[in-house]
């Protein structure tokens, strides 16, 4: 195993903690709304800590990486961290160095439901072919000539571009499709449809939490 060099510096900040710092990032972290991923996660801590913003991020996202990599792993925490502490032993950092105390610190972490719950649930959004990122809708007005010589215009037309911005095993992409007004139609339909199901759900299932992802792009 090897840690990637753009986790290192979590690792480094997750070590000069002291004992009262890691004692806040733990509660925060069993506190912390579940769904709340980078970004949302680290701004939520560095309210109910002491610790510098700059700090969190990357420890957030050290612990995210951790979480996915000892799930696809399948070995239990101690067998996972055994392996880890490995490979900070070989990157041969003295700012870097593997200690039963940072076991203990990872253990406790990695062991915190709202987080593990958070992971378990970004991974089965993102087990998907293509996400959806975003749509945008463009309405144009052409004018139509009566022919290519006299440049009289004879009409106009009106021409809706739909945008759908997608993510996919090779990254962030785009694709432009043309759309009338029936088509405009279908898709609001579908979109109330949509809706009305998701409501109809959330209510029959009421006593049951809803995860919703607050993933940052």
């Amino acid at each position: 195993m090897k840690i990637p060099d753009e986790y290192i510096p979590g690792f480094k900040k997750l070590i000069s903690l002291d004992i009262e710092s890691q004692e806040e990032l733990i509660s925060a972290l069993k506190n912390a709304p579940i769904g709340s991923w980078d970004v949302g996660l680290s701004n939520f801590i560095s309210q109910k800590t002491k610790i510098k913003s700059e700090i969190i991020l990357d420890i957030v996202n050290l612990l995210f990486s951790l979480l996915i990599n000892k799930r696809y792993s399948e070995q239990s925490t101690d067998k996972f961290l055994d392996q880890i502490l490995s490979a900070i032993k070989d990157i041969k950092d003295p700012e870097l160095l593997p200690s039963p105390e940072l076991k203990e610190l990872l253990t406790k972490l990695l062991s915190i439901k709202t987080i593990e719950t958070t992971t378990k649930a970004f991974e089965l959004e993102n087990e998907r072919e293509i996400l959806f990122i975003d749509a945008r809708i463009v309405t144009d007005i052409r004018p139509v000539f009566d022919d290519a010589n006299s440049g009289n215009i004879s009409g106009q037309l009106i021409i809706n571009t739909l945008k759908l911005r997608y993510k996919d095993s090779e990254g962030f992409k785009s694709i432009y499709i043309a759309v009338d007004d029936k088509d405009l139609s279908k898709l609001k339909e579908q979109i109330i449809r949509a809706e009305r199901k998701i409501k109809r759900i959330n209510k029959g299932m009421a006593k049951v939490p809803f995860i919703k992802l607050k993933l940052e792009e």
